[in-house]
């Protein structure tokens, strides 16, 4: 038996007796990593839709509350539900002795996510929505502020050289990916009372891969135990998917280092900063934009997905182009111009979009090319010319709905200045 079976045995046989997790013996852990997918649970007989498939107890999740670190250390809570989590993991990771020993040793030592891609690869998501959400530096300063001062004052607890930088890295990274949401926000009377729920390692619900369209398991919060159960009947031999959601290719690779191809989930952000400049110098600028955040229609960027341009982005436009006495009698009345999608509309979002599409290093053509004949690219490139392909072909799409839109009538003098002032480069 290899060491990876052998691994994955040995964590069976904890969670199974150690733990006194329920699992079923008609699903098992299958190697998948022939198809890049490494662990992944199996079914070994037919399952019935509904049927209980494992059920782990709450006081087996690795969490804050379960490990001894917090009985050790004051104020591991208050550090939130991220820090607090990757601190818990990092001390527990390092432990020969820990409690969970078993499911550490299963959890993988390497991932995908762009976290950890050279720079040289990153070039690679030039202009996607991926690399400004990556935020590889302000979790460097977390850990260098916040957590590192604990480590080191706790050489009883934490072996530095363990618990390093890398290693927070990983840790951060596979609660990103791996960890479940115990409980629900509590919701206060304003957004700003939310609060983030608290993360927890679920071992076993952690293995299950995701797939959106084969989704056919799903994990319920019971009272004292995390319950995986078959949503649909499952065949034998057939893998056993979770889901993370109806989430875009920029968001699986960022969260969880895989991407799915022709993902109807995808999606392209436009940057709320290129609409604003779009515009050029127009008047009471400032006031208009703040207005339209109050309103909730301006944001840091606007989505456009497979339902293509979204209403906000012509009342952005429609808003901000308005004269003085104008966007005054609106905001007094408290409403947003609806916006006319007429042949100046037309113009400004024509050449919105074909600058957010100048962002990229590559063309459409060049990226579907690639995937057809670059035999030679790596698994990251292969995944960065995916998470291209599917903005662009979004991007490409809003194009032939603008200009699907009335071009009758001439563009004004004002829409000329514009598009002087806020396209050229």
């Amino acid at each position: 038996m290899s060491s990876f079976a052998q691994q994955s045995k040995s964590f069976l046989s904890w969670l199974r007796i150690s733990e006194n997790a329920t699992v079923s013996e008609k699903v098992g852990i299958h190697d998948y990593r022939e198809w890049g997918q490494g662990r992944g649970v199996i079914a070994l007989e037919d399952i019935l839709e509904d049927e209980l498939l494992f059920s782990i107890p709450k006081t087996s999740l690795l969490t804050v509350e379960n490990s001894d670190l917090s009985k050790f250390i004051e104020g591991v809570k208050e550090l939130g539900p991220w820090l607090g989590e990757i601190l818990t993991l990092m001390f527990e990771n390092q432990r020969e002795e820990s409690r969970w020993r078993a499911y550490l040793d299963i959890l993988p030592k390497t991932l995908d996510t762009p976290m950890f891609w050279l720079d040289c690869e990153l070039e690679h998501l030039q202009g996607t929505d991926v690399l400004s959400k990556i935020g590889k530096d302000d979790a460097e300063q977390s850990f260098n502020d916040i957590l590192l001062p604990i480590i080191t004052s706790h050489p009883e607890l934490f072996d530095s050289s363990k618990c390093t930088l890398s290693e927070f890295h990983r840790c951060g990274s596979l609660i990103l990916a791996c960890s479940f949401d115990l409980e629900s926000p509590i919701q206060g009377p304003d957004a700003e009372d939310e609060q983030e729920p608290p993360k927890g390692m679920v071992p076993l619900a952690d293995l299950l891969n995701a797939n959106t369209e084969l989704n056919n398991g799903r994990l319920f919060h019971e009272e004292i135990s995390l319950d995986m159960k078959a949503l649909k009947p499952i065949l034998k031999g057939e893998q056993i998917f979770n889901t993370y959601g109806d989430l875009p290719n920029s968001d699986l690779l960022r969260k969880y280092g895989y991407v799915q191809n022709d993902n109807v989930n995808d999606t392209v952000e436009i940057p709320g900063d290129m609409i604003i400049n779009l515009c050029g110098e127009v008047e009471m600028k400032e006031k208009k934009i703040e207005y339209l955040l109050d309103e909730g229609i301006l944001d840091d960027s606007i989505e456009i997905d497979i339902n293509g341009i979204p209403d906000e982005l012509v009342v952005i436009i429609s808003t901000l182009l308005l004269p003085e006495k104008e966007f005054l009698r609106h905001m007094k009345a408290g409403k947003v111009p609806q916006g006319r999608k007429d042949v100046e509309m037309k113009m400004l979002v024509r050449n919105l979009l074909e600058k957010r599409l100048c962002a990229y290093m590559t063309s459409e053509t060049m990226d579907e090319e690639l995937m057809v004949y670059g035999t030679g690219l790596s698994y990251r490139e292969r995944m960065a010319v995916i998470v291209r392909l599917g903005e662009k072909k979004l991007l490409k799409a809003a194009i032939e709905q603008v200009d699907s839109w009335t071009d009758s009538g001439r563009p004004s003098k004002r829409l000329k200045t514009t598009l002087d002032d806020g396209i050229s480069d």
